[in-house]
């Protein structure tokens, strides 16, 4: 549970430019530095696979939002009226 924290603590320190980028060996570093930790190499390996299945599922949801806004371009949007 401590791990997905750390990752929590990480994610915003992220470099983004086109797009999302993963988190930098030296973000981990400076961040365990700053927050006084040591962290064993199986802990920095299960931040590092986190992130990536983070970049991975938020690649899939823009890739679906990306195919909806395809397929419903040129339709008007659907409006519903609340019956009262």
């Amino acid at each position: 549970m401590y791990l997905w924290r750390w990752w929590q603590a990480l994610a915003p320190t992220r470099q983004s430019g086109m797009g999302l980028a993963g988190i930098l060996y030296s973000e981990i570093e400076a961040w365990a530095r700053l927050t006084n930790r040591t962290l064993e190499k199986w802990e920095i390996d299960a931040l590092r696979r986190i992130d990536d299945l983070y970049l991975n599922s938020k690649a899939l949801q823009m890739k679906a939002d990306e195919e909806n806004s395809t397929r419903n371009a040129g339709q008007s949007p659907k409006i519903q009226i609340a019956k009262h």
